[in-house]
């Protein structure tokens, strides 16, 4: 498996009452929450915040992110021999690096 230096999971999604957006935070054992990151609400300089569809789904999309990179490593792992060189394999593996920060 290759190694993510990135906060680890799980994540969740917590909306902040007073922005309208999403904080995506993991809570360690000791129960202290680290903010990952933030997704904003969508809205213009006079209306108030009001997260859309799309502001709710990405902040879902960011907090599945550990889950859906560790899942997509375990299969890299476990099929890479029956794949090799295959597109799905190559998606996988250019997806996983640029997870890790190894790509433009």
């Amino acid at each position: 498996m290759s190694q993510l230096k990135a906060t680890p999971g799980p994540w969740q999604r917590s909306l902040s009452k007073e922005t309208g957006g999403s904080f995506i935070e993991h809570i360690d054992s000791q129960y202290v929450s680290h903010i990952v990151a933030f997704v904003h609400a969508s809205h213009d300089m006079f209306d108030p915040p009001i997260p859309t569809k799309e502001d709710e789904a990405n902040a879902h999309l960011i907090a599945a992110a550990p889950e859906i990179y560790n899942l997509l490593d375990q299969y890299v792992e476990a099929f890479s021999d029956k794949t090799r060189g295959c597109n799905l394999e190559l998606v996988a593996r250019a997806a996983l690096a640029k997870a890790r920060g190894e790509t433009t």
